[in-house]
């Protein structure tokens, strides 16, 4: 299991903590729900036209390559997201877009051993952009790409070469390409790029729980996936990542079960993380983010033996299997 805890962090310091992130997500890293907004709201995304539609649950782990390429197996093409004439519902197609580009960021991260909370980090920047931006389905692809790279720039010691992204693009845009979505990006989200993502803020929460508490660590990673899943469910775009971070605490806390966290301390944990960070996880956002997340759960045929603290990120509990393990010589390659 991950040292999660070796750093002790203080209630003051989580006080003073979300004092921070409640002004950055009313004020810097708030995003529209954009596929909801009507047929005159500007962040409607044109040039739908893969006929593609959403996949029903959570993806599960599959072993196929770091491709960009998003295709349409339904009709036995390999659609890259290519512009066609017939459509499906554009909320649908957007969605089974976004979820192949969660897919696919997660592969890349895992392949070079990155923190996976990076694509939390860049869906997050991706999705605000979105939000006021017309863009076809090549520029969906470009500034997916860009979103991934800003945010391993932004959180990660190790970096990815700007040529290996240009690659993973098989020809669809080059490194210019790539530099000028960079620029064009920044300055749509005024240089607000590094969101405080909800895994992160799971992290924080679960600091305010005695560290004398057994099964902490299960709790976080049984949290983590569940902000994974939030990650590639556009339902959550929405939603505060404070109020996704406090649902999935709580919901972890639910699939323990009361044999592990008792009603005492869950109630007092909840009442801890009103005091300290104002956020109220009965709420009704709150809520509706637990009701999600425990159906999500469910569909996904995840259970708590899945759970067992694993020392490496490779054997990691996941909605996604980005990690590359043995093939990873072939995870590089595209292929049609």
């Amino acid at each position: 299991m991950f040292d999660l805890w070796a750093t002790e962090i203080n209630t003051e310091l989580i006080q003073d903590l979300y004092n921070v992130i409640r002004n950055q997500e009313v004020d810097e890293y708030t995003c529209a729900d954009y596929l909801n907004q009507g047929s005159n709201h500007k962040s409607l995304i044109l040039d739908v036209t893969s006929s593609s539609t959403a996949s029903s649950g959570i993806p599960r782990r599959t072993n196929s390559s770091t491709t960009m390429a998003v295709s349409s197996s339904e009709n036995g093409v390999d659609g890259d997201m290519q512009d066609r004439s017939e459509s499906s519902p554009r909320q649908q197609i957007i969605e089974s877009w976004r979820e192949k580009i969660v897919e696919w960021s997660y592969r890349v991260v895992d392949h070079f051993d990155l923190d996976r909370r990076v694509v939390a980090h860049s869906m997050m920047n991706l999705d605000r952009y979105l939000a006021q931006h017309h863009v076809n389905s090549w520029e969906f692809q470009l500034a997916a790409a860009t979103s991934l790279f800003m945010s391993v720039k932004v959180s990660e010691q190790k970096l990815i070469p700007l040529s290996y992204y240009v690659n993973l693009g098989a020809g669809r845009f080059s490194a210019e390409h790539l530099l000028q979505m960079e620029c064009d990006m920044l300055k749509a989200l005024k240089w607000r790029v590094n969101p405080p993502t909800p895994v992160l803020q799971t992290k924080l929460l679960l600091f305010i729980l005695p560290n004398h508490m057994p099964f902490k660590g299960l709790l976080f990673e049984i949290a983590r996936f569940l902000t994974e899943m939030c990650v590639i469910d556009y339902f959550f775009v929405p939603f505060k990542a404070s109020s996704i971070a406090s649902a999935a605490v709580m919901t972890a806390i639910d699939i323990l079960g009361e044999t592990v966290v008792d009603f005492a301390t869950s109630f007092h944990f909840a009442h801890e993380i009103k005091r300290l960070t104002e956020i109220d996880v009965f709420s009704k956002e709150v809520n509706d983010c637990k009701n999600r997340m425990k159906n999500s759960f469910q569909e996904s045929g995840i259970s708590l033996t899945d759970f067992e603290c694993p020392s490496t990120t490779q054997n990691i509990v996941s909605p996604i299997k980005g990690w590359a393990g043995s093939d990873s010589h072939h995870c590089m390659k595209f292929h049609s």
